[in-house]
């Protein structure tokens, strides 16, 4: 088996942390945010066509990421787990990836998620729900990449959910999608896509089935 994530989509990083103090709230009034209905809208969309490129899937192999392609939207859900180590740390793990443990940072627009040994930056501003973290314990809130970009949902029972939407465009053979372009094909059940420059096709870059 042969798949490999898009990578302008694997936002690996992720959120907060505790210190055991009350968190701040920030200002919400002037940000857009639209994160919660679009998880929504992902979740509701019909199963992926096997013949055309449409709909819900997950790539092959895995669980608890999936995609939704429509004719002028690529949208990316990844689904994982999140605890706080109370010493200003957050770990989270996706799927079957390893956990990675963030350094959790305040500042005057929100929080930086850093992992500096491996020069990780995640710049994060709360949207809505709870301001949770630097509480040190699950809460139920929605965060936002500072400047646009994917939205983090937390869930008070450890749960988070990341939602990425792109702007895309869908013909019979190729999609683009954030500054990247895949050719594609249907094939036995599955829809495959091929890096732009393989002009042989003989192993997609990712194999995604009806989710």
């Amino acid at each position: 088996m042969h798949f490999r994530t898009i990578p302008i989509l694997l936002t690996v990083a992720v959120l907060l942390a505790g210190c055991g103090k009350e968190a701040a709230i920030h200002d919400t009034s002037t940000k857009v945010n639209t994160h919660k209905e679009d998880l929504q809208s992902a979740k509701d969309a019909p199963a992926g066509d096997t013949k055309e490129l449409s709909g819900k899937y997950k790539i092959e192999g895995t669980e608890n990421t999936f995609y939704v392609v429509n004719t002028d939207k690529l949208s990316l859900v990844e689904s994982g787990t999140y605890t706080f180590d109370g010493e200003s740390n957050i770990t989270i793990q996706y799927d079957n990836n390893s956990p990675v443990t963030y350094a959790i940072e305040e500042n005057e627009q929100g929080f930086n998620l850093t992992v500096k040994e491996q020069s990780i930056l995640l710049p994060l501003e709360y949207m809505e729900g709870t301001d949770g973290l630097m509480s040190s314990k699950p809460f139920d809130g929605v965060y936002g990449v500072v400047n646009g970009g994917p939205g983090y949902v937390f869930y008070e029972d450890g749960r988070i959910e990341v939602v990425t939407t792109h702007d895309a465009t869908v013909t019979d053979k190729k999609i683009s999608f954030g500054g990247l372009e895949y050719k594609w094909k249907a094939k036995k059940g599955k829809i495959l896509f091929y890096d732009k420059g393989d002009k042989k096709q003989k192993t997609p870059a990712i194999t995604m089935v009806p989710a």
